[in-house]
C-alpha cells in the first residue's frame, strides 16, 4: 500500500494553503513535513530537497500542532495547495507479546467499502489487513 492510499481510510479535514513561490518540484500524494514559525507569520512545507515558504494567516492556527500530523500533499494548482492530515501518535509503550486484533463487523464493512470490495468474508478482509499492514 502507498502513503497516499492511506489517506482513504480517514476524514481529516482537507487545508489549503498559497502562497507566491513556485510549485515545481512539488510530487502529489506523496508526504510533506511542515515546519512553522509562529514568531514570522510563515510555513516551511519540506518535500525532499523541495521547501517552499507560506504566510500564515489567523484561521491557520492548525499549524500549532502540525508535528502530531502525518501531511499528505493531496493536491496542486496554479500556487495553491492541498494537505490532508493523518492524526499519529507516539509510540509510547512497546509490547513484549503478541499483539491481537480482532476484525468485525463494523471493520469489515468500513473495509470493504473504501478498500473497493464487495462484500467479502471476514477472513479475507483480515488476510488483506495482514497483507497490506504490519499486524
Amino acid at each position: 500500500m502507498k502513503i497516499s492510499d492511506l489517506s482513504t481510510f480517514f476524514d481529516e479535514p482537507i487545508r489549503t494553503l498559497s502562497t507566491s513561490e513556485s510549485l515545481d518540484g512539488l510530487l502529489v500524494g506523496s508526504e510533506v513535513s511542515l515546519y512553522p514559525s509562529l514568531q514570522d507569520k510563515e510555513l516551511l512545507l519540506q518535500q525532499g530537497d523541495v521547501v517552499i515558504g507560506f504566510d500564515l494567516t489567523e484561521s491557520d492556527a492548525w499549524v500549532v500542532n502540525s508535528s502530531d500530523w502525518l501531511w499528505l500533499l493531496r493536491s496542486l494548482k496554479n500556487n495553491t495547495i492541498s494537505l490532508q492530515g493523518l492524526k499519529v501518535s507516539a509510540v509510547m509503550e512497546s509490547f513484549a507479546e503478541n499483539l491481537n486484533v480482532a476484525v468485525d463487523e463494523k471493520i469489515r464493512h468500513e473495509v470493504a467499502s473504501k478498500a473497493g470490495f464487495l462484500n467479502p468474508s471476514i477472513e479475507k478482509v483480515t488476510d488483506w489487513l495482514r497483507e497490506e499492514f504490519v499486524l
